[in-house]
């Protein structure tokens, strides 16, 4: 029984590269070494020999093998006040046309987004929240994941409290101190005046 090793770089037109002749083992093994390097898809079909005749049969499967996308590195962590951004970011340093590269957010429960590769950086948008995200690319039955993952934290604003000696006052008229209700431990509180629209920081309390 003889094994051919067949190639294709489409899926269609198939050409022999390789034939284990007379095999009499239970397991046949063709060499891939430099497989990583030519893209393609792969079958294998066992030929019969007989006095008068030979018979072919195709092999079960197919095998495609594909060179895996380029890692490249994410964006650092960031941390920021609630309401300070319109949306989360997280950028890739590079990316590959025909490659698409998604968000996850750990636990990978589903894609947060993704983005078609451009040969560029790119950059995911959206209103993700707190959490820590990672980055796969995909290209074709390869995935692999980017380089690190990124942290994105929302720190919740202070409350917001009243100020007792609110309102306007006469020069001479003013009062000795300006106080808030309802302070909250552990938030500082900073008293500042502005003058010609540049602020000027007199007192902190903490």
């Amino acid at each position: 029984m003889d094994y051919i090793l067949s190639y294709s770089s489409n899926g269609s037109v198939f050409t022999d590269i390789d034939t284990i002749q007379r095999a009499s083992a239970s397991r046949v093994v063709f060499s891939l070494a430099n497989a990583a390097g030519r893209e393609g898809y792969y079958r294998v079909r066992a030929k019969l020999s007989h006095v008068n005749l030979v018979c072919w049969i195709d092999m079960e499967g197919e095998v495609n093998i594909r060179k895996a996308p380029t890692i490249f590195i994410v964006s650092q962590d960031q941390e920021y006040c609630e309401g300070e951004l319109a949306q989360d970011s997280v950028w890739l340093s590079g990316s590959e046309k025909g490659i698409t590269y998604n968000l996850y957010r750990l636990p990978a429960a589903f894609v947060q987004g993704n983005v078609a590769g451009s040969g560029d950086s790119l950059l995911f948008a959206g209103d993700y929240g707190t959490g820590e995200y990672y980055v796969t690319a995909r290209k074709g039955v390869c995935e692999v994941s980017m380089c690190d993952t990124v942290k994105i934290e929302r720190r919740p604003l202070p409350a917001a409290v009243n100020m007792l000696d609110k309102d306007g006052h006469c020069n001479g008229g003013c009062p000795e101190k300006i106080r808030i209700a309802r302070a909250v431990a552990g938030v500082d509180y900073v008293l500042m005046r502005i003058r010609s629209g540049v602020p000027q920081v007199l007192e902190t309390i903490n």
